[in-house]
C-alpha cells in the first residue's frame, strides 16, 4: 500500500514573508481536522511529501468538462505521474476517446468508495458550484484536499 502525501495547513499575518510568525492551525487525529483556534487570517496549504493519487470528479453531461478532463487526466499522468481515479462513468468515456487512458483507475461498489481515504491525497472537481455540492459524499468520506 502506498503511503499518502501529507499536508500542513498554517497561517500567517498579512504580508509577512518570514515564517516567524507563521503558526500551524490543524491536527488529523483520527481523521478529523481541526482548527486550533478560529482566524480570519489567509490559510496556506504546503504539502510536506507530493500528492501520489488524485481523484478527479466531474460535471455530467458537459463537453467542456469531459474535453478538460481528458486533458487534466494526460497531464498528470504524463507530466507528475500521479495515479488517477475518476468515476466510473468518466472512466468509460475517457476510454471511449482513447485506449491510453486505460491507467486511469475507478471503483466498483460503495466498499470500495468508502476505502478511497486511504489511497487519495487530493481531490478535483470540474464543474461549477453544483457539481461540489453534488459530490460532496466522496469528499466527506475522506481525508483529502479538495480544491
Amino acid at each position: 500500500m502506498m503511503r499518502k502525501a501529507s499536508f500542513k495547513l498554517s497561517w500567517c499575518c498579512k504580508g509577512d514573508q518570514s515564517d516567524q510568525h507563521k503558526h500551524d492551525i490543524v491536527s488529523f487525529e483520527k481523521g478529523n481536522i481541526t482548527t486550533a483556534s478560529r482566524s480570519s487570517k489567509q490559510i496556506s496549504l504546503k504539502w510536506e511529501s507530493p500528492p501520489q493519487t488524485v481523484l478527479i470528479l466531474t460535471k455530467p453531461n458537459s463537453t467542456s468538462v469531459r474535453v478538460l478532463c481528458a486533458e487534466m487526466v494526460r497531464w498528470l499522468k504524463e507530466q507528475k505521474n500521479l495515479n488517477i481515479y475518476v468515476e466510473p462513468r468518466v472512466k468509460g468515456e475517457l476510454l471511449a476517446e482513447s485506449c491510453f487512458f486505460k491507467f486511469v483507475e475507478t471503483w466498483q461498489d460503495d466498499l470500495e468508495i468508502s476505502n478511497l481515504h486511504t489511497e487519495v491525497d487530493l481531490v478535483v472537481t470540474l464543474g461549477g458550484d453544483g457539481t461540489v455540492l453534488w459530490n460532496r459524499c466522496y469528499a466527506f468520506t475522506m481525508l483529502s484536499a479538495l480544491f
